[in-house]
Formats: structure tokens, C-alpha cells, sequence
């Protein structure tokens, strides 16, 4: 990426440094998956602009409801 940054002359990209003491904790206690949904989430606090999903919440958004059916929604799938 830094590659094509250059060449283009448009900056440079610049992520968090991570601490890979905390990556391996990580690793080993399964916490990584929550840990990037933490990460996710404090994220978007700090850039507002940037919320894929506007509105109350995603079906809000999107102008669709939940299907709260379950007999209903698997009836539409075919099982060969």
C-alpha cells in the first residue's frame, strides 16, 4: 500500500500500533473477537460521520422489520 502512496504522491496510510503482547494474550484467552467489536465500536463513537447505519437502528435505516417468524423464514429455504 505505502508502494502505491508514494507513486501516487497522496500521503501515506498510517494504522494503530498495536501492542503484540496484547495479540497474543489475544490468541491464547479467545478474546480477539471481542476485542475487535470493542475496537469497532469505539471507532465509530470517534467518527460519527463515518456510521454505516443511520437512524434508530439497522431495520429503522433500512425500512425493512425483523423477521420474528422462524417457522416462516426456514420454510422459504429449500434443503436438497
Amino acid at each position: 500500500m505505502s508502494l502505491i502512496e508514494k507513486a501516487s504522491g497522496k500521503g501515506t496510510t498510517s494504522g494503530s500500533k498495536y501492542n503484540p503482547l496484547i495479540l497474543i494474550e489475544e490468541f491464547f484467552s479467545g478474546l480477539t473477537v471481542d476485542q475487535n467489536l470493542v475496537n469497532l465500536v469505539k471507532y465509530f463513537e470517534d467518527n460519527k460521520s463515518e456510521v454505516p447505519v443511520t437512524g434508530q437502528d439497522f431495520w429503522a435505516s433500512q425500512g425493512i422489520s425483523q423477521e420474528h417468524d422462524v417457522r416462516s423464514f426456514y420454510s422459504k429455504v429449500r434443503i436438497d
